[in-house]
């Protein structure tokens, strides 16, 4: 089975629906892994919206390894480059921007994704 590959414009509504989400209240936020407990950092919250993919919940972020395919999906499915994607997983984890003020980072940063007029 090949992988999907996405439009300019499918990332773009990818993107929207990943923003609203990350505005939206519905997802508790965790740090460092895509999905700990019952939280998500912010890329854990575009698997979960764009692709329909839970992510596999770590209690260790060594762990978090095992979503490394999952991450690659979601880079594809914004138009994330894996530099770009470590970025936004910063501004989750070191930063400790909440998920409106990621919402509000990517909006405001079209050169964040490729394809993404400026």
């Amino acid at each position: 089975m090949s992988e999907k590959t996405y439009t300019v414009e499918e990332q773009a509504e990818n993107r929207r629906k990943w923003v609203e989400a990350l505005r939206s209240g519905g997802y508790q936020q965790c740090r460092e892994a895509m999905a700990r407990g019952v939280g998500y950092c912010c890329l854990g919250v575009a698997a979960t919206v764009v692709l329909g993919v839970e992510p596999k919940a770590v209690s260790d972020p060594v762990d978090d390894e095992i979503n490394d395919d999952l991450y690659a999906k979601v880079d594809k499915s914004l138009g994330l480059t894996a530099e770009k994607r470590c970025c936004l997983a910063c501004l989750n984890d070191d930063a400790r921007l909440t998920f409106p003020e990621i919402a509000d980072h990517v909006e405001s940063h079209p050169e964040l994704f490729e394809g993404a007029s400026k």
